[in-house]
């Protein structure tokens, strides 16, 4: 997803209005600096995820027409809209592909913000668009709209779909319910909390650390014999 930085000719700006009239509400601009577009009345959002309620209101009060979020409050999303409150008429944007787009030096992205195709069903009403990042060519941004929006399936390494996610687990061995324990955890893992479940799901989905985890199941039971 690509953001207007600069500002743009009076050309531009005309054509963006036409494009707004033709778009009957649904058109929006992506863009870095967004008082340039309030200003031109264009509607639209910033496209960099937003991880605190602080910040998402701010920008509600700017006028955003989206948000797109990630870090805590994307783990807390029923939360989030009773603070952004019933009256807004705000879109909550995520992108499932990609475990962060920081760019800071993390160990992985196991505890970052995707969501599997097989989830996307699970955060029903709390999300309004997928939006795919990451995406080199149209090949890839078809694929990953054929796998979420219509098979809402994938079967293979859940490395290879996640952008950023570094760790091994075969998708088609993590539990169903792993979107029950991620959808409103608020990523307590990261605030001193012991959860691991995110990483034991991944685990028992990884044919060698299961293989492992089992043989070393088997010695505590003959340890006890």
């Amino acid at each position: 997803m690509e953001c207007f930085e600069q500002d743009l000719s009076s050309k531009e700006w005309e054509d963006m209005k036409i494009y707004k009239g033709l778009g009957r509400g649904h058109f929006r601009v992506c863009c870095a600096n967004w008082r340039m577009f309030r200003d031109h009345d264009i509607p639209f959002y910033v496209g960099y995820p937003i991880t605190d309620m602080f910040t998402l209101l701010g920008l509600v009060r700017a006028g955003v027409t989206d948000v797109v979020v990630a870090g805590p409050i994307m783990f807390d999303l029923e939360n989030v809209w009773k603070g952004i409150g019933e009256k807004v008429n705000v879109q909550i944007r995520v992108k499932p592909n990609v475990a962060y787009t920081d760019g800071l030096p993390h160990q992985d992205g196991v505890l970052g913000s995707w969501i599997r195709p097989q989830d996307v069903e699970a955060y029903g009403n709390l999300i309004d668009v997928l939006e795919f990042d990451d995406v080199q060519n149209k090949t890839r941004e078809q694929a990953l709209y054929r796998i979420y929006a219509e098979e809402k399936e994938w079967l293979g390494q859940l490395s290879d779909l996640i952008t950023n996610l570094d760790y091994p687990g075969d998708n088609a061995y993590i539990p169903k319910d792993m979107a029950e324990h991620r959808i409103d955890c608020r990523q307590r893992c990261l605030f001193g909390s012991t959860c691991r479940i995110c990483y034991r799901m991944l685990d028992l989905a990884n044919v060698q650390v299961y293989d492992k985890i089992m043989e070393q199941k088997k010695e505590k039971e003959n340890e006890q014999i």
